[in-house]
């Protein structure tokens, strides 16, 4: 086997001449398995001009001073072209077979840092180049979350963090920032967006709800002029509190039936007895109890007084649910009176004596 060798104390160089004319001075190796170049020596090996390896697996562009991986054009310091599935990889290291190697991005004054933790891809800033270092901002967990600020991301996208959390702002001219929720089909939505200092919600493109920059809510209005403004129905099970601070409600004068020929005045107590033995109420409103004042006489106290003895008091008695008797309701002759804060009534037979009624009825209107 024939080798050429250079040797020396300090230097050997293989020169290539330039041809007269233009073309290639090129070294070929010969086509063989095994180690076909070698050197013990520690220092630089120097390239000057394009190097090309097997066209474009590596390409050097020395005009330039651009890498190319995948291509003879690269268009960066590094180009890196693969078609499908091939790309750039950036391998575990042997310490942690958990965690890829990481990707640095370095400013000089922050580096950031991005990589792969079991599954996870993190983007870490304050990074220092060839450490673990850096604070986590964000990352794509193994089932698609994004989390910012927190490195348990419980939905699609989870941010925490203090203060300003999210801003959305509008580049354009209509300045109406918005967060829209579509369903997938896209045949449902509804948005919210900011304008003019108010927070409107939209369902199916029409404004539902709106707080001005008052603090004033309007539910079937744009222009609420309370804190809570209504265009509309408003149906509730409860309401708590003493409602004395409510104004325009009309007096029970002025409130009319269905067909408005008639006002409509409400009952101020009401209750449904068992006069017979131990007086036991079934139902009642603004009823306390039931006194027992002898055979047939009774007396109802109210559980809210009345505001003056001006009211009037209407009811029925029988043995049974149908058949009624007469209540006694104010006669002297048998010592019913009322009060504030009780009325007394008396049950009657049919020969008009007192009698124990197994139901009476009793209610009261102011």
């Amino acid at each position: 086997m024939s080798s050429i060798r250079i040797a020396g104390d300090t230097s050997g160089e293989i020169i290539l001449s330039a041809p007269s004319v233009a073309g290639t001075n090129t070294i070929t190796l010969p086509a063989v398995t095994g180690t076909i170049l070698t050197t013990a020596y520690t220092g630089n090996v120097t390239f000057s001009g394009d190097l090309a390896v097997d066209t474009d697996t590596l390409y050097v562009d020395s005009a330039n001073n651009r890498v190319g991986i995948g291509t003879s054009s690269p268009a960066t310091t590094l180009t890196v072209t693969g078609s499908y599935a091939n790309g750039l990889e950036i391998y575990k290291n042997g310490v942690d077979s958990n965690s890829s190697a990481r990707l640095f991005f370095n400013s000089d004054t922050n580096t950031t840092a991005l990589y792969n933790a079991g599954g996870n891809f993190i983007i870490s800033t304050g990074a220092t180049v060839g450490s673990s270092s850096g604070t986590e901002r964000m990352r794509i967990d193994s089932s698609g979350n994004v989390g910012i600020g927190t490195s348990s991301p419980l939905g699609r996208l989870s941010v925490l963090g203090e203060g300003r959390i999210v801003t959305i702002g509008d580049s354009g001219t209509a300045n109406t920032p918005a967060i829209t929720a579509r369903n997938t089909a896209d045949t449902s939505y509804a948005f919210l967006n900011i304008s003019t200092y108010r927070t409107k919600f939209f369902t199916e493109g029409s404004e539902r709800m709106v707080i001005n920059e008052s603090g004033n809510v309007g539910i079937g209005t744009s222009s609420p002029s309370e804190k809570l403004d209504v265009s509309g129905t408003v149906k509730a099970t409860s309401f708590s509190g003493s409602a004395s601070g409510l104004t325009g409600i009309p007096a029970p004068s002025e409130l009319s039936t269905a067909s408005g020929s008639a006002p409509s005045y409400s009952a101020r107590a009401w209750v449904n007895f068992n006069g017979t033995g131990t007086v036991a109420i079934r139902a009642s409103g603004n009823v306390s109890s039931i006194t027992d004042s002898g055979v047939g006489k009774y007396t109802v106290n109210f559980t809210t007084a009345m505001s003056d003895t001006n009211y009037t008091v209407a009811g029925m008695a029988g043995d049974s649910i149908r058949a009624g008797n007469v209540l006694s309701l104010g006669c002297n002759t048998y010592s019913v009176s009322q009060s504030t804060s009780a009325t007394t009534i008396a049950g009657l037979n049919d020969a008009g004596t007192l009698q124990d009624k197994t139901y009476a009825n009793v209610v009261v209107f102011r």
